[in-house]
């Protein structure tokens, strides 16, 4: 039976590159770096591979000559190519960062250690390259690995060896209303998980704002420092001191904010899906409004778009907090038009299907009958399932449906009712700010 690896397997199986990678750029050389095999395994470094350089013979399309330099031997006494006469690339794709390189017959079916020196030359060489964060490997179709990085290559088996990386960092923008994305190269060392490189980048502040002393640039907690990051099945569990908690943000927003940016920049790392912030080892019951009992997702939704939307490009839905008030949570909306709009906003937020650690209002399983505006109030009908809530409970939700009603710019009030009997004798409900925390 053929063997499949995990990445986290290939790292730990990748001895090869304990002391190769001395951490020059391509620009730094002016050329192409290309990683090759050693001809003997016992090479004066002590590693299996190395690089050599290149001058470009096409500057707009370096891909395709490393692509093309990798399954051919250079003219070298050092070094030969990784992969053997009877493997070549056969295609490749390249979108958003991700490239998908497919390789021809007999790739899966070299040895363990051969196999591993050749993707190694193969991500190293491509992933140095501006437009490729990360490799897909494929032999005629067939995935055998996904979210290959530079990274994953590199052991902490005694090694001092240095890689550059590319990551992406989410900070809260000037509005501070969503995320947005900056990307940073860094210097990582092998054996240091480029996740903690990531939260530390975090501490350092956004290159747009200045310095993260400033009290204008500053997210993080003061006094915050960071304790550990671990990462094992796809959670990534960041530990934080305990100022982390003490000096939390007090706004709902800003707490929003902060986490994700956590979250968020995490989650794009390869193996990690979920995180769990704990504070001196302790998972805590909540943070300031949200819930961090549980491991947190990525959060697309926060991210600011580049999309001309709209009423400006979000949405703010109300979602309940501990103290039993409302928040507005800010996401990003799609591109409408007016007579689309209240269909979209009332819908969405009806059919929310994940409520990114506060509490959800709306029973579930409620579905939109129907929904109208006539003189600025909006008339909703909705199933039976909202009256599973209990009385108390569908005022809070009635109210949450009309701030967020209200915000969108869809509806000045509401008159609301279940499979067509109104509720409240039809009084129409307005945006209450006494029960809304900003």
């Amino acid at each position: 039976m053929r063997k499949r690896f995990t990445a986290a397997a290939l790292a730990a199986l990748c001895l090869c590159l304990a002391a190769c990678a001395g951490g020059r750029s391509v620009a730094d050389e002016g050329g192409l770096a290309v990683w090759y095999r050693h001809r003997t395994i016992s090479s004066s470094d002590g590693s299996a591979v190395g690089r050599l350089y290149f001058k470009a013979e096409n500057e707009r399309d370096l891909l395709h000559e490393a692509l093309t330099l990798l399954t051919e031997d250079p003219d070298s006494d050092e070094f030969v190519s990784a992969f053997p006469s009877g493997v070549r690339i056969s295609s490749y794709n390249l979108e958003g960062g991700v490239l998908d390189v497919h390789l021809t017959a007999g790739y899966a079916e070299m040895g363990v250690a051969d196999r591993n020196i050749a993707r190694c030359c193969l991500v190293l060489t491509l992933c140095a390259l501006d437009e490729v964060d990360s490799v897909n490997i494929y032999q005629e179709s067939v995935p055998l690995e996904k979210g290959l990085t530079a990274g994953l290559m590199l052991t902490d088996n005694g090694g001092s060896g240095e890689y550059e990386e590319k990551i992406t960092l989410y900070f809260p923008d000037a509005s501070s209303r969503t995320l947005y994305a900056e990307e940073r190269r860094l210097t990582v060392a092998a054996g240091k998980p480029l996740a903690e490189y990531a939260v530390e980048e975090l501490f350092s502040g956004a290159k747009s704002c200045g310095s993260a002393e400033d009290d204008d640039c500053r997210f993080m907690p003061e006094g915050a420092r960071l304790l550990s990051v671990k990462t094992e099945e796809g959670l990534c569990t960041v530990d934080f001191s305990e100022e982390f908690y003490l000096n939390r943000p007090l706004s709902a927003v800003s707490e929003r904010l902060l986490l994700y940016s956590i979250v968020d920049t995490l989650t794009l790392l390869p193996d990690i899906d979920r995180v769990q912030i704990t504070v001196e080892g302790r998972v805590l019951p909540s943070y300031t409004y949200i819930d961090i009992s549980k491991p947190l997702e990525r959060a697309e939704e926060f991210i600011k778009s580049g999309g001309d939307y709209w009423a400006g490009g979000t949405l703010n839905l109300y979602l309940g907090t501990p103290d039993g008030r409302m928040t507005a949570v800010t996401v990003t909306a799609g591109t409408l038009n007016y007579e689309q709009w209240l269909s979209y906003v009332v819908n969405y937020y009806i059919g929310l299907d994940r409520f990114w650690g506060y509490r959800r209002l709306v029973p579930e399983g409620t579905r939109v009958l129907s929904a109208e505006v006539k003189d600025g109030i909006c008339r909703l009908d909705l199933s039976s399932e909202f009256s599973n809530n209990s009385r108390a409970g569908m005022y809070t939700a009635s109210r949450a449906i009309a701030a967020t009603l209200y915000d969108a710019g869809a509806a000045q009030g509401l008159v609301l009712s279940v499979e067509g009997k109104r509720l409240y004798s039809g009084i129409i409900i307005y945006k209450d700010e006494n029960i809304i925390v900003k």
